[in-house]
């Protein structure tokens, strides 16, 4: 199993070169270990085989991703090969901030306005990505559909642990998205899958978007998914600002999934989780949480 004590010791066998940097050492993510080296490179250890296959995806991908995006995006010029002990991938750090609410709502009109533009271009140019024979391809989108299925299927056995109005919402939300076939009628494209505040960096020394971050849930998908976040921590006008600079489709429904259904999952995740790991202490928190939404629409 990995620990983080062997991993400073692993590194400054590895990299002499980086020996008398500082380290430390974060542990908080479920996916990764994540050492930082002098405030000067990132270093990413999955925590798990799962984590691992998706890893050597990021490594397919984002070196091509990186000559084409408008954005600074993870650059791995440090990268285990076979022979080695720990998987493991390290980048020069990108100078920025996690863009969380709090910090969006300090920004100027005209900062909000050059973040919304560039996010449209950053958002353009992956959903164009070509390359999709890379990863694990959906051709159409009766298989993104199905998936959907599935988790509103996952979500269903925590039913015997809502209440009857939280119940019902659930049923709503899901059936009312899956048996519109205008929901369904977009093209897959490439998708960044987790675009939240904690993975948009910010430079507040230039007043602009610095880089993004974590493309571990990248994934052939829904365009209007990786306006979720957005919409959920910027909200409605930021992501309209957003889509004016996206030169990628915007079919008759797109909107309305982000709005209507995406962007109502938040907690419906964090259900999925807890039913998937069987946390009933997990649930139970989310439960909370999405009965609250809800009574708060």
């Amino acid at each position: 199993m990995i620990t983080a004590s062997k991993l400073i010791p692993y590194l400054h066998k590895k990299y002499p070169e980086l020996r008398n940097l500082p380290y430390k050492v974060l542990d908080s993510s479920w996916s990764y270990l994540v050492v930082i080296a002098g405030d000067k490179y990132v270093f990413r250890f999955p925590r798990r085989e799962e984590v691992k296959k998706r890893l050597e995806k990021e490594r397919k991908i984002l070196p091509l991703l990186k000559g084409i995006l408008p954005i600074s995006i993870p650059d791995f010029i440090y990268t285990s090969d076979p022979s080695d002990d720990l998987v493991y991938v390290g980048y020069p750090m990108i100078k920025g901030e996690p863009l969380h609410a709090e910090k969006f709502r300090t920004l100027s009109s005209l900062e909000k306005g050059h973040l919304a533009q560039m996010l449209g271009k950053f958002l353009t140019v992956m959903h164009r990505f070509s390359h999709l024979d890379l990863l694990e391809k959906k051709n159409d989108t009766s298989q993104i559909k199905a998936e959907w299925e599935r988790l509103y299927k996952l979500c269903s056995k925590a039913f015997p642990f809502m209440e009857t109005q939280t119940r019902d919402w659930c049923k709503n939300l899901f059936e009312r998205f899956l048996l519109n076939p205008e929901n369904f009628r977009f093209k897959p494209q490439l998708i960044h899958g987790d675009l939240h505040g904690a993975h948009i960096l910010y430079n507040t020394e230039d007043k602009k978007l610095s880089g993004i971050i974590d493309f571990e849930d990248m994934q052939v998908g829904d365009p209007a998914f990786d306006f979720m976040h957005l919409y959920i921590t910027y909200g409605k006008e930021f992501v309209q600002s957003v889509i004016k600079y996206y030169q990628g489709t915007v079919d008759s429904t797109f909107n309305e999934r982000i709005e209507s259904f995406y962007g109502k999952t938040l907690n419906i995740w964090g259900i999925l989780h807890s039913v998937e790991t069987n946390n009933k202490e997990i649930l139970n928190i989310y439960l909370k949480r999405l009965q609250s939404e809800i009574k708060n629409q």
